[in-house]
């Protein structure tokens, strides 16, 4: 369930007012990827574990490891960590991981040996994002029309690839795309927060795969003062029970620049809550805006983290644009909703 509201922008470019308020239980209200923050942290292996820590179970011990492989000129190094994930499928899984080059291995070598490694059936979308590059890995449905809905989200920076490996949810592509996408960017945004990779580093250039399509510069993300009441362009919010886990991405579109002013998700998980996260928003154009850590609030029944809410104030161009919710698999969601 969610509340969407906003004002046109109309006297000065920072006046346009987006408010979106509500349970989210679908929220078209932005949430934003869980940024853990790494304090302790003191390498790679160290976030992507924090990381993988804070979004789906992990055995100590187990499916997590820092290995060195030999590659062209070098060698690759690989840190990566599994987990299961909360989707109610049992064998809902995910893998975290970052690969680096060693010694005289450059970043070309890197892609190569990543890309000689895939499945025949792989479908790959490369979208070039400001300083770096996301690629979107999906697979051909099984025979007889049965789905595959695996998919992987890389990340490629200057020295670093980040990956996210999600399988057997119980979602289709899309929701899980939308997942890999929100787990990706949080992994990258600690490794940043950490020190580990530079947040302006200029992304590796794309090899063996179609070049995407150019897409124009986005606007930035300025900020400004509503000037009207709010007006509400998304509502979800109703009191039927729900379930975990949106099915439906959260999209909207604007026809003018607005200002973002509040957005709220709704994560009641079966009445135990979920600790606070972040909410996000990216535009058709893959531009991301956020990730905003949230404020929590406790919902029906007094259960505690169960709204998430954040208050960005920040303007966005006219477009279309999905909300990113750090834990997509306990946003709260019914057929009331359409499952958003």
């Amino acid at each position: 369930m969610s509340i969407l509201t906003m004002t046109d922008k109309r006297k000065r470019v920072n006046r346009p007012l987006f408010r979106v308020a509500g349970l989210v239980i679908l929220a078209l209200m932005f949430v934003a990827v869980c940024l853990p923050g790494p304090v302790l942290a003191v390498s790679v292996f160290d976030v992507v574990k924090e990381v993988a820590r804070a979004n789906s179970h992990i055995e100590e011990g187990f499916n997590m490891d820092t290995l060195e492989f030999p590659i062209t000129g070098g060698s690759m190094i690989s840190s990566f960590v599994g987990g299961d994930l909360n989707t109610g499928e049992r064998w809902a899984y995910v893998w975290f991981s970052v690969d680096e080059p060693a010694g005289n291995a450059s970043m070309a070598r890197l892609m190569e040996n990543l890309e000689a490694s895939l499945d025949e059936d792989v479908n790959m979308k490369a979208i070039a994002m400001d300083g770096y590059e996301i690629r979107e890995l999906t697979h051909d449905d099984y025979r007889w029309e049965l789905p595959n809905d695996d998919v992987e989200v890389w990340i490629i920076l200057a020295r670093h690839v980040i990956q996210v490996d999600i399988s057997d949810t119980g979602y289709d592509k899309t929701a899980n795309l939308q997942m890999g996408r929100n787990l990706a960017l949080q992994l990258k945004a600690s490794l940043e927060k950490a020190g580990l990779t530079s947040p302006t580093g200029a992304s590796a250039a794309p090899t063996g795969a179609a070049p995407a399509a150019e897409t124009p510069p986005a606007v930035a993300a300025g900020t400004g003062t509503a000037l009207d009441e709010p007006v509400k362009v998304s509502d979800t919010m109703n009191i039927a029970g729900v379930y975990n886990g949106a099915t439906v991405p959260t999209t909207f579109s604007v026809s003018s620049p607005h200002l973002v002013t509040y957005i709220s998700t709704y994560h009641w998980n079966n009445a135990r809550g979920t600790p606070g996260g972040t909410i996000a928003l990216q535009g058709s154009d893959g531009k991301v805006y956020g990730p905003w850590a949230v404020t929590t609030r406790p919902g029906q029944g007094g259960v505690p983290n169960a709204y998430w809410v954040v208050e960005p104030n920040i303007v966005v161009p006219a477009g279309t644009y999905t909300v990113i919710d750090s834990d997509p698999g306990t946003w709260s969601q019914n057929s009331q909703s359409g499952g958003k």
